[in-house]
């Protein structure tokens, strides 16, 4: 009976040594995939980052064409009623 103890106490040993590996193993498992999702939402974060800032940049060079088409378009008001009221002070005199 000495003999049969230390041999199912190995095998208790063994067997919980190899649960333990297989669940290590699992773990691992799932810590590579949540790894990779982890870079993979990175890289997409990164993507969305650049989209967002070429739209901020496209908004900012249309706010520009903006300012630019009204203060040409205020210029050239300008210009036409100068020369509608040369013209009036052209009939005038």
């Amino acid at each position: 009976m000495a003999e049969t103890q230390p041999f199912s106490f190995t095998d208790s040993i063994r067997d919980a040594r190899q649960r333990l590996a297989v669940e290590l193993r699992a773990q691992a498992e799932q810590i590579q995939k949540l790894n990779l999702e982890l870079t993979e939402l990175r890289q997409l974060h990164e993507r969305t980052e650049q989209e967002a800032t070429r739209q901020w940049d496209e908004v900012a060079r249309a706010a520009e064409l903006v300012v630019t088409a009204a203060s040409e378009s205020q210029v050239a008001a300008n210009k036409a009623l100068e020369n509608v009221l040369g013209a009036v002070r052209t009939l005038m005199t």
